[in-house]
């Protein structure tokens, strides 16, 4: 039985009806529109050349031949007639022959080509350097290096802990302001808060000795209108400045993102102070005549006449300010950075680039953009000391006899002299450190230095470190006088002298060549250059929070160094033969990974040049994605990602704040989100999560956890309610295993995963569920019956939009996927954890060694999650990878 009904075959069936589905009549007219359109496009298609390529160029290898291009009979039958065709309408015009390479390469034709390439984006002056040895992009309107072309992310983490590394940071833009003290601080004060930190009015940085960092927002815009960090740094007041004048001079170094914003807020901010300190002024002198007049008898016509007059004279002041207030606004909203290409600047190239520079006058305060004017290096690295002392040698002054060069000027009076001796026995005292962390931090140094060329080594030499010289401890803690930060390079015309009397790199190898004792540095007197300078000390990671464990405390220390324009690369070959490791934009951020601290403007979501990295990085994700076929692709429906390639921050903060019945509050704010930059805030809240998890368990706080923290923080919890539209920037440190990426959610535990993590440390974490996508059978079902109702040409294009649906295979199309900013999509459900936030920048910290990452969360999901954590222990949070379905315990500690 068996054997035979393993060899029958299934009967048919007969009772199925074949022709149920048949049509009842055929529509000739239709049939055959529909027919002779498909034959049209079919024969359009044929009879079109796809490609650029020539009918010459199509053949195989085997058949191209020189001779081919002469005679079309030695060709395929099949293609004479196209390259007949193609013979018929050549392009019978002589075609210029290009110019050969020794033409091109001629040095007047390369500075042409340099300044064609420089129209659209700016080149440092080390361009060429760069871009021989490192990728460059095209960024904020500058050729920028990312990274070398050698894979060196272990390297350069090995030269910032043990030597030195050292970046270009000539794109940054430094604004220069003039005016008298009150003036500049007044108007600065509408952009920046106490609260976040330091001012333009902090006291270390007033003296000039320290440079200062603060946060820049719009005007009067608090905490919202965030623009990006900026350093400043006061010009020293000496004696003789502070006797003579107290007008001060004051530089600020903003991205080149936000510098165009930059300087429309400091015009706004400078115009509404002006107004209302008329404002005050005609209020003071209405008051006075009020007074006056009630106590003046009517003799005294004339000195009443006089007070009403000066009561006018003030109104019309008010008025004329007002308008004047108006009508810059205007111009401001339309073109606030006034340009003027008036001005140009010659490269070390020798190419000649115009610059846009920026001027403007409100009152007594004048504002110039110092964009492309000065050059800014960083070396970081316990080394970068002894790589500047090797570098960087004090020039010797001696003002005598005719004064036409600068030095011989600047330094003709005697407190300047003495200042330069001041700064020279500072400075040997300072190299004697064995690395820049042991100084006070920020510490502001002004030099004059020689020709770094001239005590350039034949060889590149690696700079060690001198074990017998002493150091003296004083030195490390105490800070110099104002006269130590005092340097020429804030003279103008110091800097365009520098740069104009620069002797070129032939004539000086001319005069090597010619020296008597090859070898042997230059002796040229007074011909050789002097160039000002400003050193700025760098301290690196600071002293952390508890429970925070990083890196060494110096980690990251090292040296900041400002130069005239044109002076780039005579000091920046001088440093790489002092074998300093050289690093991009991508170095700069793995050093701020691991310091722990957010870099600009990847860290700062809340600021415009932020949401535009955040933008490209989403465009640029999303088309490498959809390149790659479906099998070698995440499937981010199935692992529950709603938003794999960008952060959706005002989503999250809107639906928590509904989650909880905070929505008035959030309509009030005007549906915009900010990160928290309060220090006092973030320290409260800090405490308050350690203060939380390390409490003493009782019978009264067994139950209800969360009600027993209401009772206890009332103070914190009424701060949180004016504050639940903002993230919270936290450091996310893996417990166990596991390394934090880019988009990765930050997750709320269950009482579940608590206990096994009490019950096993080691535990690996829960898993995501794999989740449903939509059923692909009816999709297709459907899609076929819309089929039979449309043309070919409707067709074709349904074919080409099924093709591109097919390749995601998500279910929902990438726009539905990934735009989670304009859609009511659910960010904190969606999954079995509720997420709280995401992860900006992650990674593994070579320093501590284990997955690190920075991130932020929402600050009324943070109060959920305290609800959550057991007895005696720390801040835990779940963290999961947008292509992964495993859960990883993580602590959380606030950034502040």
């Amino acid at each position: 039985m068996m054997a035979n009904q393993k060899g029958t075959k299934r009967k048919r069936e007969v009772d199925v009806d074949t022709l149920k589905d048949a049509p009842r009549e055929v529509r000739v007219v239709e049939y055959v529109e529909n027919r002779a359109a498909e034959i049209k496009a079919l024969q359009k298609y044929l009879g079109e050349s796809r490609g650029n390529r020539l009918v010459m160029q199509l053949l195989p290898k085997g058949l191209r031949r020189r001779a081919l291009s002469h005679n079309i009979k030695r060709l395929p039958r099949r293609l004479r007639e196209a390259a007949k065709k193609e013979y018929v309408n050549r392009d019978t015009k002589s075609r210029r022959k290009p110019p050969s390479r020794k033409f091109r390469r001629r040095p007047k034709n390369l500075l042409d080509e340099y300044n064609r390439r420089q129209r659209k984006h700016v080149w440092l002056e080390t361009h060429i350097w760069h871009a021989k040895r490192f990728k460059m992009e095209e960024k904020w309107g500058y050729k920028i290096p990312i990274q070398p072309t050698d894979k060196s992310k272990r390297a350069s983490y090995r030269s910032t802990k043990r030597h030195c590394l050292i970046q270009d940071h000539s794109y940054m833009c430094c604004i220069e302001l003039k005016g008298p003290e009150h003036c500049l601080l007044d108007g600065l004060s509408h952009m920046t808060n106490n609260s976040t930190g330091q001012t333009f009015a902090a006291k270390g940085c007033l003296s000039g000795i320290r440079e200062g960092l603060t946060m820049l927002y719009s005007c009067d815009h608090y905490p919202l209108g965030a623009i990006g960090c900026a350093s400043f740094l006061w010009k020293p007041l000496t004696g003789s400045d502070v006797t003579l004048t107290n007008i001060r001079q004051l530089w600020i170094w903003v991205h080149p993102g936000c510098h165009g914003e930059v300087c429309q807020n400091l015009e706004k901010s400078f115009l509404l102070s002006k107004e209302m300190k008329y404002q005050n002024k005609g209020m003071e002198v209405w008051t006075e005549t009020s007074e006056e007049n009630t106590q003046i008898s009517d003799t005294d016509n004339d000195e009443t006449q006089g007070k009403v007059d000066t009561q006018v004279e003030s109104m019309k002041i008010n008025e004329t300010v007002e308008n004047g207030c108006q009508d810059n606004n205007k111009t401001s909203n339309n073109n606030s950075v006034k340009p003027n290409l008036n001005r140009s600047q010659k490269t070390d190239s020798g190419s000649e680039k115009e610059l846009v520079t920026w001027e403007m006058k409100v009152g007594e305060v004048e504002m110039e953009s110092l964009k492309d004017c000065l050059v800014r290096f960083c070396l970081t690295g316990p080394m970068s000391q002894t790589v500047l002392s090797q570098t960087l040698q004090v020039a010797d002054i001696i003002p005598q006899g005719s004064r036409d060069l600068w030095w011989q000027q600047f330094y003709s009076k005697d407190h300047m002299a003495i200042g330069h001796t001041q700064q020279r026995q500072f400075w040997n005292e300072v190299t004697k450190c064995r690395s820049p962390g042991e100084l006070t931090p920020h510490l502001v140094m002004g030099l004059t230095v020689r020709d770094p060329r001239i005590l350039m080594p034949d060889i590149r030499t690696k700079a060690t470190e001198n074990q017998e010289v002493e150091t003296d401890p004083c030195v490390m803690s105490e800070a110099p006088v104002p006269d130590v930060s005092l340097s020429a390079i804030w003279d103008p015309t110091v800097r365009s002298n520098v740069k104009e009397t620069k002797m070129t790199d032939h004539q000086l190898n001319k005069l090597k060549s010619e020296h008597l004792i090859p070898g042997t540095p230059l002796e040229l007197g007074q011909r050789e250059s002097k160039i000002p300078i400003i050193l700025i000390q760098n301290p690196g990671v600071r002293s952390r929070s508890k429970g925070q464990s990083s890196t060494a405390p110096s980690y990251g220390s090292g040296w900041d160094i400002v130069i005239p324009a044109g002076w780039s690369m005579a000091f920046w070959v001088g440093f790489n033969y002092r074998c300093a490791r050289a690093g991009g934009l991508q170095e700069s951020e793995s050093v701020a990974h691991e310091q722990g601290v957010l870099h600009f403007p990847q860290g700062y979501p809340d600021t415009v040049v932020g949401r535009e990295d955040e933008r490209n990085l989403h465009h640029q994700l999303l088309d490498t994605y959809n390149k790659k076929p479906p099998a070698k692709r995440p499937n981010y429906t199935k692992l529950g990602i709603q938003c794999p390639f960008q952060f959706p921050w005002r989503s999250l903060v809107k639906q928590w704040a509904m989650k909880e019945g905070m929505e008035e509050k959030w309509n009030q704010t005007g549906d915009e989100f900010y990160v928290l930059k309060d220090k006092g805030i973030l320290k409260e809240v800090s405490k308050v999560l350690t203060e939380f998890t390390d409490r003493k368990l009782s019978k009264e706080n067994k139950e209800g956890l969360s009600t027993n923290m209401v009772s206890r923080n009332h103070q914190f919890l009424s701060l949180v309610s004016k504050n639940t539209n903002c993230l919270v920037p936290v450091e996310i440190a893996m417990a166990t295993r596991g390394c934090p990426e880019r988009f990765a959610n930050i997750s709320i535990p269950t009482q579940e995963d608590l206990a096994r993590l009490v019950s096993d440390p080691k535990s690996g974490g829960p898993t995501e569920m794999v989740h449903k996508t939509r059923n692909e059978k009816e999709d297709m079902k459907k899609t076929k019956k819309q089929k039979l109702d449309k043309n070919s040409e409707k067709r074709s294009i349904g074919k080409m939009e099924d093709s591109h649906t097919a390749g995601n295979e998500e279910g929902p199309s990438q726009s539905e996927t990934h735009n989670v900013d304009e859609m009511s999509v659910d960010l904190i459900g969606n999954c079995s954890r509720s997420v709280i936030g995401y992860i900006k920048e992650g990674g593994f910290m070579l320093g501590v060694g284990n997955g690190r990452g920075l991130g932020f969360v929402s600050i009324i999901g943070l109060i959920k999650l305290l609800g959550t954590l057991p007895h005696k222990l720390p801040c835990t949070v779940l963290v999961r990878n947008p292509t992964s379905y495993q859960y990883r315990y993580a602590n959380l500690h606030v950034l502040y």
